[in-house]
């Protein structure tokens, strides 16, 4: 068997990297293979041995994604680096954190349309030492992933799509990322003074002169002059760095489990302060949707008294991590 079969797939959104990881299995049987799945109790010695003895139908399907938390992501990472060390078959689908400080090596990698630093950083990720000879790198555009709430994404997948459309299809030569970037100034030059549709105006107009707010401030009847024209509560109010934000949820992943077991018992806050330190490594960040749909249905519940946040133990998968319906956890150990 070759190592040559191996595969990274990277995907936009950790929702279609779930489903093409759930469709790669169900292909992955159809074809006759068998899927392997990481087991959190071997140590290096035994995952070598696993790879070593694996047969030429066997293949180790890896899910990477944020709602994994990082000592999980670890993990899956050392199976991936042993497993393609020993000439195993590796299939990984994964989110575009894998593109950038990690590094691992597979002789094809297909990456679904995005920019083009995106598709040549998740080229990095491809036959990285000359160790496959050559490697081929594959762009797929999946009609069924939706942008629409990430526009930089979206905006730099459509560039990418009419230079290949007009033969620009060698994304690492020079010319045609000059060609993508002078495309992108356009967006850039749109987005970068920070627009407020509602307000019909930009958050640099806001904290700069600031004309049209300052005409009307003359008919509160003030009695003073205003000593500045910037609107900074109006920016404050409209500014975030990170559009949605996330709450830290600790999983039951690991020792996730006894930390967030140590954490309800009793302790000083010196204890505390070091129990959360630790438990970093086994939290995932929600947005506001997920948290509060988990919250509903009682999956998380306040650890500690820092205000910290822990997960039921039914709703964090091994494959994939934290789910939002504890039923969805039978359907999805494989």
């Amino acid at each position: 068997m070759l190592c040559q079969d191996s595969a990274l797939t990277i995907v936009n959104t950790k929702q279609v990297t779930w489903n093409v990881y759930c469709a790669a299995m169900d292909a992955a049987r159809a074809a006759g293979l068998t899927p392997v799945l990481p087991d959190a109790a071997l140590d290096e010695s035994k995952i070598r041995a696993l790879a070593k003895q694996s047969g030429d139908n066997a293949v180790l399907c890896i899910h990477m994604s944020t709602l994994l938390c990082p000592a999980h992501r670890k993990r899956f990472l050392q199976w991936i680096k042993i497993w393609l060390s020993e000439n195993a078959r590796v299939l990984c689908v994964s989110t575009a954190l894998i593109e950038a400080g990690i590094n691992v090596s597979f002789p094809i990698v297909v990456r679904s349309l995005a920019g083009m630093p995106s598709i040549v950083q998740a080229a990095g990720r491809c036959n990285r030492s000359m160790e496959y000879g050559s490697g081929a790198v594959y762009v797929w555009e999946f009609a069924e992933e939706k942008l629409r709430r990430l526009p930089d994404i979206q905006n730099g997948g459509n560039i990418t799509r009419a230079i290949a459309a007009h033969g620009g299809s060698d994304f690492g030569s020079l010319s045609v990322l000059d060609t993508y970037f002078k495309r992108e100034e356009d967006y850039i030059g749109a987005i970068k003074d920070y627009p407020i549709k509602s307000l019909n105006a930009s958050l640099s107009e806001l904290l700069a002169g600031n004309e049209e707010r300052l005409h009307e401030s003359k008919t509160f009847g003030l009695n003073k002059e205003l000593v500045l024209n910037q609107s900074f509560r109006t920016a404050y109010e409209h500014f975030a760095v990170i559009y949605q934000k996330t709450k830290a949820v600790i999983v039951p992943y690991g020792e996730g489990s006894k930390l967030i077991a140590d954490l309800c018992g009793e302790h000083d806050m010196q204890n505390e302060m070091r129990l959360l330190r630790l438990a970093q490594s086994f939290s995932v960040n929600l947005f506001d949707a997920a948290f509060n749909r988990l919250a509903r249905d009682g999956a998380i519940y306040a650890v500690g008294q820092s205000g910290a946040y822990a997960l039921m133990p039914g709703y964090y998968d091994d494959a994939g991590g934290v789910v939002l319906e504890q039923r969805e956890l039978s359907e999805m150990i494989i």
